[in-house]
């Protein structure tokens, strides 16, 4: 798995095109709203599929969606690790590791 320790999201769409699954970890639900939305813009023409998770949505609502492909998923460290402890969300199968505002969590 390679590591970012900052996101460029054009830079971010070319590893999904590349790498195929990618997980950007964001500290906070409003970053992980405003950056899965700078991606689902860029990535809507090329078919990349972008997946937002934070904790306080329905966690229901993300199992489901992580039935159907995607490619980009961004999220907060809590709900993704949730996702994955329930074995829904195969992080063996992410190519790549984008940690935005990497100084927060190491904090």
């Amino acid at each position: 798995m390679r590591i970012i320790l900052d996101s460029t999201y054009v830079l971010i769409i070319a590893f999904v095109l590349f790498f195929h699954a990618v997980v950007i970890l964001v500290p906070t639900r409003e970053l992980a709203l405003q950056t899965s939305q700078v991606c689902k813009e860029l990535g809507k023409h090329l078919k990349i599929q972008v997946m937002v998770t934070t904790g306080g949505t329905s966690l229901k609502d993300d199992i489901m969606r992580l039935y159907q492909p995607v490619h980009l998923l961004v999220g907060t460290p809590g709900r993704i690790l949730d996702l994955a402890k329930k074995g829904v969300c195969i992080l063996k199968d992410c190519s790549m590791l984008v940690m935005d505002e990497v100084v927060t969590f190491l904090l």
